[in-house]
């Protein structure tokens, strides 16, 4: 599996519902949005407009022969949105099958815009500070000053007053590549690689999709893409053909890379240390993807680095290096992979899968089960369609029913005194007592 992940030190943020910022001046939305939205979309405007004078002063000193600044050093904010709605695409990156995240390749396209005109063929220390979650219409703000860029969130803290546009993203921009390297060398050892989306062992959606082939390696692997197959936009660098060179990483792949680790995880990039444009990718055709395993972090064992090429025959068009996150699969470990999708995305009840235990006729949850599974924010609400509250006690009676009528708990609705399950207009009264750690439930017949 593939996709961004917070630092290990960042901070975590909630995400209370989203309040939209308001549109242009006129929009009929404006007059009902939150004050502190408003207000924040005007000084972005102003901010904005007062950059584009500095520009047009720069060009009124150039024409007139006086020595104007460095036009490179002016900062530059660039809202946008991101929406799924409007860009189906987005959907089809969507971790456990819950809520879409933007992938790391494409917070890299999203930096490269933030340079403007600037040509952009090196990005550096893409860093992620936390996930970029886009479960819906989500307002982004670009920044740009010399050659740091960065991207931001609106994001909307329980204390309106302390809601802000927050750093997700930063890295820095260059026109100048290293000299091309040469295509790595073949692997001796590799063996054909199922397909890992009709398996389910990613869950890249059509749209991502790229990939038609690969062989793995003890020390890497070699994939082949079709760059007509996806459907990402191309953007300035492809980003969907170059976030499914890291659809070769599976858990499977994992173990093989490194077989010192006994239980299944999970990966996901965490930053990307250098990507370098020494050709355009293509638009349509094959090309080869290759990865090699380039070790284990030394002082965080949960991070380890690939090396990656994107090469048209032995010419390398594209090479990056990135750092990847482990966590671990807990409940989803040596669960097959279309099991796993099978609960998460078709909700099927999958008994396996359930975080509770019974103890006799009650229904135990551990909050220690909950938080690994939850390590994406939302992800927990999503499979378990949960309300408001304490997400604890809901787990709890949806898994208590779910295991009675053999239902998968999205289906399950709890009455907010958590007296009552529901299920397709039947109601069952059941009894909840839970604390901070954990929550049990039984019938009340």
């Amino acid at each position: 599996m593939t996709n961004h992940v917070e630092s290990p030190d960042a901070e975590v943020m909630p995400r209370p519902p989203r309040i939209p910022l308001p549109g242009p001046a006129g929009a009929g939305e404006r007059t009902q949005a939150h004050p502190v939205a408003a207000c924040h979309h005007d000084v972005t405007t102003l901010h904005t407009r007062y950059l584009e004078l500095q520009r047009e002063i720069v060009a009124l000193l150039s024409q007139h022969g006086a020595t104007p600044p460095v036009e490179d050093n002016v900062p530059t904010a660039t809202e946008t949105i991101l929406d799924p709605a409007a860009e189906p695409w987005l959907a089809d990156h969507s971790p456990l099958w819950t809520i879409p995240v933007l992938p790391i390749t494409c917070v890299a396209e999203q930096l490269a815009r933030a340079a403007g005109q600037h040509p952009v063929r090196v990005l550096r220390d893409i860093q992620m500070r936390r996930w970029l979650p886009v479960p819906g219409p989500t307002p982004i703000r670009l920044t740009c000053d010399g050659p740091a860029v960065g991207i931001e969130v609106w994001w909307e803290a329980a204390t309106p007053g302390m809601s802000r546009y927050a750093t997700v993203a930063t890295g820095t921009v260059g026109e100048t590549p290293s000299p091309r390297p040469a295509r790595f060398a073949p692997l001796t050892d590799a063996e054909p690689l199922p397909d890992p989306y009709s398996t389910a062992e990613v869950f890249h959606g059509p749209s991502f999709q790229y990939l038609t082939s690969a062989r793995i390696g003890s020390v890497g692997a070699t994939a082949t893409l079709d760059a007509f197959r996806g459907t990402v936009p191309h953007g300035l660098l492809h980003p969907g053909l170059l976030d499914s060179a890291l659809h070769v990483i599976t858990p499977a792949t994992l173990r093989r890379w490194m077989p010192e680790r006994t239980t299944d995880s999970f990966a996901f990039p965490h930053r990307i240390t250098a990507l370098e444009f020494h050709d355009h990718l293509p638009h349509a055709g094959t090309i080869d993807a290759e990865a090699r395993f380039a070790g284990a972090d030394s002082t965080d064992p949960r991070l380890f680095s690939l090396d990656l090429q994107l090469c048209s025959d032995d010419t390398v068009l594209v090479a990056f290096h990135v750092v990847l996150i482990t966590l671990p699969a807990g409940p989803f470990a040596d669960v097959p992979g279309l099991t796993r999708r099978a609960y998460l995305r078709d909700r099927e009840f999958v008994p396996s899968l359930l975080l509770s235990t019974q103890e006799g006729t009650s229904t135990v949850v551990h909050r220690d089960a909950i938080e690994p599974f939850d390590r994406m924010p939302g992800a927990a609400t999503s499979i378990y369609a949960l309300g408001q509250g304490d997400t604890l006690p809901q787990i709890a009676a949806k898994e208590h029913l779910a295991r009675l009528i053999r239902a998968h708990p999205s289906r399950i609705t709890v009455d907010n005194d958590l007296r009552h399950a529901r299920c397709d207009g039947r109601a069952w009264p059941i009894s909840v007592t839970h604390d901070h750690d954990h929550a049990r439930v039984h019938d009340r017949n």
